[in-house]
């Protein structure tokens, strides 16, 4: 009777216990499969009976096995005797069995629990589950520890939060607005730019509030063009334009277009800035451009006009003046030499101060007229050789003051990019000025250096003569100004005004420095190529 039936039969008895050992085997087999799955499960699982008390716990739920084996058919008030925890735990998870239970379905919340600088999350579900009769059989406690989504929410949050100013509070206006152009965003500076508002704005069309159709063919082409799925695109360039403001101000506007897709979808963002007043000034700049122009060749014209006067005065001087002027001087020779003999020591005199002085008139008309020339001179820049034009000039001029030693130092080569007519002028001057005005007591040493800087070279022509007083530095270089008498030292007083205008037409700067009895030093620059 203890297998159900009278024993028949060996064979039939060995196969009556056969067949229930196997029996037994597959449940124990099947029992150990759910039991491996549940009790390995990454989840807290929980199983309660219909009174709310735990009839099973895998390990994650509780990893203290003596624990989990205490907790089997008691309830959470049992769990929170146990560790020492307030019971309103207990009477909370009971209106949650009893509500999931009463509603028949699952019911959902969260546990939080501070665990020293961070916050432990798990979110908790209950799922009741009935029988074909409608009755309670068990009800079913998952736990999924969610901390590190909920730190991540936090994180993704701030970032948008952050780019939500960034969108809000940019320079730029933003649009952004799917493929059929509606529009999704809509900034604080799109507000300011057109003039309307992101609630009135919000669902419609970007090309609603565009007046200009060049524009519109561009962001239709843009947002037209299936073959494009390939984050970013752009319009090729960005788009200079006009607006229609709300106010029905007229704006002028650069449009930039970029492509980016998101969740599978492909949006536009256009960033949009005022150039209206950069058009403006532009405008006025134009404006004034046109004007300076037309000042420009009115003032030409007027330069051309005067140079033309200037060229017939020159030609006038040249020739007007200086025939009669070369008549006084011929007929005084002649008279000289007539009277000569008749005259006496006063009147033979005054013969000479006239031929002398008529002379004289006629050297200040032709540095006049090369100084005039050097203003309309062409300037033909070539590379030059500095030190060989001072050997020319010491040589020449050398032989005007035979009387005097005189020594020039340079270097054996000074190569510039200049016009090799206008930095001889300079040369020669400077050179026969530092001969002239040379020291009787002493050995004239003339030296000539020169500094090579990033825009220029800068040469210096020094010599140890007679010096000045510094504060004559300005106006040895004005025409016919002289600081010391014929008597003293012969000249007209044009060759350093011929020096600075030569500098001047090259480019260049001239200063001077000296020193009585000590020597003065001649600063002129040459602009590089």
């Amino acid at each position: 009777m203890l297998w159900g039936g009278p024993f028949t039969g060996k064979k039939k008895k060995k196969t009556f216990i056969v067949s229930n050992k196997e029996e037994v085997e597959s449940l124990k087999k099947r029992v150990e499969f759910y039991e491996a799955i549940l009790n390995n499960l990454p989840n807290d699982l929980v199983v309660f009976n219909e009174h709310h008390q735990y009839i099973f716990i895998n390990p994650t739920g509780v990893k203290n096995k003596e624990l989990r084996e205490f907790l089997i058919g008691k309830d959470d008030y049992d769990y929170c005797e146990y560790r020492n925890a307030p019971h309103q735990i207990a009477e909370e998870r009971r209106k949650l069995f009893l509500q999931a239970v009463q509603l028949k379905k699952d019911i959902y919340w969260e546990d939080k629990k501070k665990n020293g600088d961070t916050t432990e999350v798990v979110s908790r579900r209950m799922r009741p589950i009935f029988d074909e009769n409608g009755n309670l059989k068990y009800v079913l406690g998952f736990g999924l520890d969610i901390s590190k989504l909920r730190e991540t929410e936090i994180i993704l949050n701030e970032k948008l939060e952050e780019l939500k100013q960034v969108l809000k509070h940019a320079a730029s206006a933003i649009i952004i607005y799917n493929q059929n152009g509606t529009i999704l965003q809509w900034n604080q500076a799109a507000t300011h730019l057109f003039g309307y508002t992101k609630n009135e704005t919000n669902g419609k069309a970007v090309f609603d509030f565009l007046s200009d159709e060049r524009l519109m063919a561009k962001l239709y082409s843009a947002i037209g063009n299936s073959e494009i799925h390939a984050p970013p695109f752009a319009v090729s360039k960005p788009i200079e334009t006009k607006i229609l403001a709300k106010n029905g101000t007229l704006k002028f506007i650069e449009a930039y277009v970029q492509q980016y897709e998101a969740n599978g979808n492909i949006y536009y963002a256009a960033f949009v800035n005022d150039i209206t007043e950069k058009k403006n000034a532009e405008e006025k700049l134009n404006q004034l451009n046109a004007g300076l122009a037309a000042l420009v060749n009115e003032r030409t014209k007027e330069l051309e006009n005067k140079n033309e006067s200037l060229k017939h005065f020159t030609s006038m001087i040249s020739h007007d003046l200086r025939a009669p002027l070369r008549s006084v001087i011929g007929f005084t020779q002649v008279l000289k030499k007539t009277i000569w003999g008749y005259c006496n020591t006063e009147q033979q005199s005054i013969l000479e101060n006239i031929i002398s002085e008529a002379k004289k008139m006629d050297e200040r008309i032709q540095g006049l007229l090369k100084y005039s020339r050097l203003s309309n001179m062409a300037v033909a820049r070539e590379y030059i050789d500095v030190a060989e034009i001072l050997n020319r000039a010491f040589i020449i001029y050398g032989k005007y003051y035979e009387n005097k030693t005189a020594v020039l130092k340079k270097p054996e080569s000074l190569i510039t990019y200049s016009d090799e007519v206008l930095v001889t002028t300079i040369c020669d001057n400077l050179i026969s000025n530092a001969l002239k005005y040379s020291s009787s007591s002493r050995q004239t040493i003339i030296e000539v250096t020169c500094t090579v800087t990033d825009n220029e070279q800068i040469f210096c022509v020094s010599d140890n003569g007679i010096g000045f007083n510094n504060n004559d530095s300005d106006d040895i270089f004005k025409v016919f100004h002289r600081l010391h008498t014929d008597l003293l030292y012969e000249g007209l007083g044009i060759g350093l005004a011929h020096v600075k205008k030569c500098v001047e037409r090259i480019g260049g700067k001239i200063w001077v420095e000296s020193e009585l009895e000590v020597g003065s030093k001649f600063y002129f620059t040459i602009p590089n190529q």
